[in-house]
């Protein structure tokens, strides 16, 4: 059994390793993208305002690209996310045990009165289909 983890492990390891070095491949991608999006995005504001491109072009486009921009970005911090818990894990909870509360007497129960020297008298009514 000992020998077979000790052969696991390393292999764990490695994949451990190429995961964490694609999914920095892949945040250098995504930032790469949101670049050129940023870049497309401004190069389309000086067309709108050469009036190379008309009002509803622009909005269209630029809405467009806005939305793959705002997509690109929270990929990005899926991926950051993820690295982080690969790289470092977060810690497991401590947990104490409860030191058991000392018994308290059952206090006793009060009665109810209803203003007057005469105890409050409650009927309990079952309701249809409970019994």
């Amino acid at each position: 059994m000992n020998s077979a983890a000790s052969i696991r492990i390393p292999k764990l390891e490695e994949e451990h390793k190429a995961l964490i070095d694609g999914l920095n491949g892949r945040i250098r991608e995504l930032e790469n993208h949101i670049h050129h999006l940023e870049r497309f995005l401004g190069h389309l504001k000086v067309q709108h305002k050469a009036g190379e491109i008309s009002d509803e072009t622009y909005k269209l486009a630029s809405e467009y690209l806005n939305s793959v921009i705002d997509k690109t970005i929270q990929e990005k911090k899926d991926v950051e996310n993820t690295l982080n818990l690969l790289v470092s894990p977060p810690k497991e909870p401590e947990y104490k045990e409860q030191e058991p509360e000392p018994a308290q007497e059952p206090s006793k129960p009060e009665e109810l009165t209803s203003g007057h020297d005469e105890p409050l008298v409650v009927k309990v009514v079952s309701q249809p289909g409970e019994e």
